[in-house]
């Protein structure tokens, strides 16, 4: 495998700023997020580093709970308001959360609570 996209699937910042865009791009196509939360599951259990152990945690629970939110939405009925007022704010939470994350990554900081259900 090349050596450029070998630095980017192993853990580090780079991987991690793909994993974001990958969730960020999670509307348009929903495989992508899965493919993140793929990578961020293997690569939390192969880093030493703490900055990253709390970015890959806050991925993985980011991915969890969009799952279940957008299975919820997925139930109700599907000509129902409410499904598209739900859609709507898992999409709004998922991007702000995901924003908020990569902002702490870039600033080089642990995330503050990676277990969290809320954007910070």
């Amino acid at each position: 495998m090349n050596d450029e996209i070998k630095q980017y699937l192993q853990p580090g910042k780079k991987n991690l700023i793909i994993i974001y865009v990958f969730y960020l791009c999670g509307s348009v196509a929903p495989l992508l997020p899965i493919i993140g939360a793929i990578v961020s599951y293997y690569n939390r259990n192969n880093t030493k580093d703490d900055i990253f152990i709390s970015h890959y945690s806050f991925i993985i629970r980011t991915f969890a709970i969009w799952v279940v939110g957008t299975v919820i939405s997925m139930t109700i009925n599907a000509t129902s308001v409410m499904q598209v007022v739900l859609s709507m704010c898992i999409l709004i939470w998922l991007i702000l959360r995901v924003t908020m994350g990569l902002r702490y990554l870039i600033e080089d900081v642990a995330h503050p609570n990676p277990v969290t259900y809320w954007i910070k």
